[in-house]
């Protein structure tokens, strides 16, 4: 069964995608997970989704980089 961010950027455009991240937070890391998969073009819809909604320094991909100097 293809998954609820999937399905949103399969078939909705970029501001409804934006939304359902903003009111979705948990599926940030299932975002991220995409964009660095080979399975387009979902990875590629999803990059561009993340680089469009992501702030200087946000903290919703604080997990990323904990650990790093």
């Amino acid at each position: 069964m293809i998954s609820e961010l999937k399905n949103v950027l399969l078939n909705c455009h970029k501001s409804e995608m934006i939304l359902y991240l903003r009111t979705n937070p948990d599926s940030i890391k299932e975002a991220v997970a995409l964009a660095l998969s080979e399975e387009q073009p979902l990875a590629w819809r999803a990059a561009w989704l993340l680089s469009g909604s992501m702030a200087e320094n946000d903290s919703r991909f604080s997990y990323l980089y904990r650990g790093y100097p």
